[in-house]
This record gives structure tokens, sequence and C-alpha cells, in this order.
């Protein structure tokens, strides 16, 4: 059995670019990234057909916040939004603990150390296509 981790697909939406180009530069090597700082250009992505092994996604962002964002997938792509880890600086409210307590999905809080990024990223299992 081998020691080597397999490379995942990684999607990080995030607004802020330099929290973005962050996550991607510590991910890179050992992973295939993409970034997105527009969540609703991600969303059209996924949309039409895109599939990541994990997709790492701001919770609190402008035009479409991650939980909003989760919900439409969740809508046409099931499988997909199951592999979405929210992340968020910001403090949470009730209503924002509410609807992360509805989704089984991780949450992890920024700012968060390479080691708690590439634990969410290999926790995650590879995508696997159906034959």
């Amino acid at each position: 059995m081998s020691d080597v981790m397999p490379r995942r697909r990684v999607l990080i939406i995030d607004d802020e670019a330099l929290v973005a180009s962050a996550l991607r530069r510590c991910l890179l090597r050992d992973h295939d990234v993409t970034v997105s700082t527009e969540p609703v250009d991600a969303l059209a992505e996924l949309r039409a057909g895109a599939r990541y092994d994990i997709v790492l996604c701001d919770l609190m962002m402008p035009t479409l916040g991650g939980l909003a964002l989760h919900a439409e997938l969740a809508v046409f792509a099931p499988e997909q939004a199951e592999r979405v880890v929210f992340m968020t600086g910001g403090i949470q409210t009730a209503e924002v603990r509410e609807l992360l307590g509805r989704t089984r999905n991780r949450c992890i809080s920024k700012p968060c150390t390479v080691q708690e990024v590439r634990r969410a990223v290999e926790a995650m299992p590879p995508w696997s296509t159906p034959a």
C-alpha cells in the first residue's frame, strides 16, 4: 500500500484574492487547484458540469455567500455539495450557526493553518466517477 496521498482536484472560492492565493500556494504542490474570487462564476462552472474532490468555500461573500452557493449546488449536484468545506473569518450569528447545523459540511475558521487546510483536503476521499 502506498503512503502517497492521491492528488485531489480542489476548488477554492473566496472573494479575497490574497486569501485564495495563499490557500492555493499551500496546496498546489500536491493537488490540482483552481481558484475563483467570483462565487457566481464558480457556481456557473459547477452548473456546467465541472467537478472537484473538494470545494473550499468562504462563508461570507458579498455577491453570493457560501451557504447560498451550497444550497443551489445541492439542487443540481448534491454529490458535489457534500464536498464543500466552508471557511469563515467572521462572527457566526445564531442564524448562520443554525444554517450550518442543517448541513453535515465541515467549517474551518480563518485564519487557519496550512495543516488544517491540508487535513481538510486529505480527509475528503477522491471523487469517483460512475462507470
